[in-house]
């Protein structure tokens, strides 16, 4: 499998942890270069009786949440990271970035960023799976607009928004506003 394939796949394993422990509904869409690569949705517990016996029964309810997936080595030119380490400039595709933005709140950014060599990307043993460094999320402003750009669009990143379950579910919820 071709190394930027793999790349993507442990992004997609990342994000399903995460929604896993949030207790929220993923749907894929991926490798359609659509725009979006995942849907959430809320997952609530709908209460059905029978005459016999209660049926607990689980439903996603609510406005989806979509995500596009990037995933990068640390070391690769579309990443630049400031000196106080605070702040992740990103190279996004133009078609990406104005997918987003043109997404009207309902699809955000995740970008898993890897460490340089492979074989530091992932480690197991008996006791834990990990995963190197992390992955981070970005949700375009009301204020962003269409890139003028032909090829790619510098977008901010703070490297505090690592991407967890509280922030999935904050997400989803703030979804559910709009």
């Amino acid at each position: 499998m071709p190394i930027e394939l793999r790349k993507e796949d442990l992004s997609v394993a990342y994000v399903q942890a995460i929604a896993a422990i949030a207790g929220v509904s993923i749907f894929g869409t991926l490798r359609h270069d659509m725009g979006t690569d995942l849907e959430f949705r809320l997952v609530r517990e709908l209460k059905t009786r029978s005459k016999k016996r209660g049926i607990q029964r689980n439903d996603t309810r609510g406005i989806p949440l979509n995500c596009q997936l990037k995933s990068t080595v640390i070391t690769s030119s579309k990443i630049r990271i400031n000196p106080t380490r605070s702040i992740i400039l990103y190279d996004l595709d133009a078609k990406s970035y104005d997918d987003l933005v043109d997404s009207d709140g309902g699809c955000f950014l995740v970008l898993m960023l890897l460490p340089e060599h492979e074989q530091n990307w992932l480690a197991q043993d008996e006791q834990k799976l990990t995963l190197s460094h992390c992955c981070y999320y970005w949700q375009p402003q009301t204020t962003d607009t269409l890139t003028p750009n032909d090829k790619t669009k510098t977008i901010k990143i703070a490297m505090t928004q690592h991407f967890t379950p509280e922030v999935l579910m904050a997400l989803l919820h703030e979804r559910q506003k709009r």
